[in-house]
């Protein structure tokens, strides 16, 4: 496997992965471009091709919007691939900090909800929901 990575100056990311495999007759490539540019909106594209099949296995993209008051995102992706073939979703997300918050990853820890928030990098806070049994 043999991988290829690149950050432009204006915040964009691309990536180009080889991967051959004689054990498992395996030989495919990927790439990724991430746009960063700009402050309101994001982009991601993400392609896999295998050369044994001569056919796209996946191909994504998604699109990210932050408004101007950054306290939440909306995100909206299309994905394509030879598994599951087409789908779209789209969620909204909070936004803590510089990191997205989405509603849909938050766990339930035994009959505690406790959503552990790192805003930045050392501090860490708890944030209990109105069920939480010590309130």
């Amino acid at each position: 496997s043999s991988t290829f990575q690149y950050d432009d100056p204006f915040r964009n990311n691309y990536l180009i992965n080889y991967t051959f495999s004689e054990a498992d007759e395996h030989n495919s490539i990927n790439g990724k471009i991430m746009l960063g540019f700009l402050d309101v909106l994001k982009f991601y594209f993400f392609m896999n091709y295998s050369f044994d099949d001569d056919s796209f296995l996946e191909k994504l993209f998604k699109t990210t919007y932050f408004p101007g008051s950054k306290c939440w995102a909306l995100n909206m992706v299309f994905r394509d691939s030879v598994d599951q073939g087409f789908s779209f979703n789209a969620s909204v997300n909070l936004l803590l900090g510089e990191q997205l918050l989405s509603l849909a990853k938050l766990r339930q820890k035994g009959e505690l909800n406790r959503l552990n928030v790192f805003p930045e990098k050392g501090d860490k806070k708890d944030v209990y929901f109105e069920d939480d049994p010590r309130h």
